[in-house]
């Protein structure tokens, strides 16, 4: 979990069940002030397998959010590291 630098929002990350043997990796921004969600993003990695964010990091300005893991571990496996607009 890490917080915006304006303190706007807040950024959860880990991961989605979408079926048996498949999660994506899930990142969630929330509203500080009211904690609504502002949005919600995945990844389905190039096997369409097991996909396991953990970790995330902001920039020093706060516009980009990195999210981290391994993915499609099932198949042949990797590490990701994906990037937002915070």
């Amino acid at each position: 979990m890490r917080s915006a630098p304006d303190g706007s929002a807040v950024y959860v990350t880990g991961v989605n069940a979408v079926q048996c043997c498949d999660t994506d990796f899930a990142t969630v921004a929330y509203s500080i002030e009211t904690g609504a969600k502002q949005w919600l993003r995945t990844y389905n990695g190039p096997g369409n397998k097991a996909d396991w964010a953990v970790a995330l990091a902001l920039s020093p300005n706060g516009r980009s959010l990195y999210v981290t893991g391994a993915y499609s571990q099932v198949t042949y496996g990797g590490i990701a590291t994906i990037a937002y607009r915070a």
